[in-house]
């Protein structure tokens, strides 16, 4: 393996560096290897976006706890479906799913 590679899965080099270095270095190495390179660096691409789109989800959640107290997750809770849930599960004989 070249150093590229070696210093780019290490996380020595950054995404940037990693391409300033295979750009000095293309005319040196082969097709093939060149392509393994560039492979290399879409990858850590691609999921250094899927890492940033999960903690900005991450981030809008944290917003919402804050500004309402609790997270929404779209449901509607009216505080008689609420009580009648929580009478449910204080009855001893309660089957969930079970109607009569």
């Amino acid at each position: 393996m070249c150093l590229i590679c070696v210093d780019f899965q290490k996380e020595v080099l950054t995404i940037t560096e990693a391409w300033h270095n295979l750009q000095e270095m293309k005319d040196g190495m082969t097709d093939e290897h060149y392509d393994e390179v560039v492979s290399l660096i879409i990858d850590k691409l691609y999921e250094d976006q899927i890492e940033a789109d999960a903690d900005e989800e991450l981030a809008s959640l944290m917003e919402t706890l804050e500004e309402d107290g609790q997270l929404s997750f779209g449901l509607d809770h009216s505080p008689d479906l609420v009580d009648e849930l929580h009478d449910d599960l204080n009855n001893p004989w309660y089957i969930p799913g079970y109607e009569d």
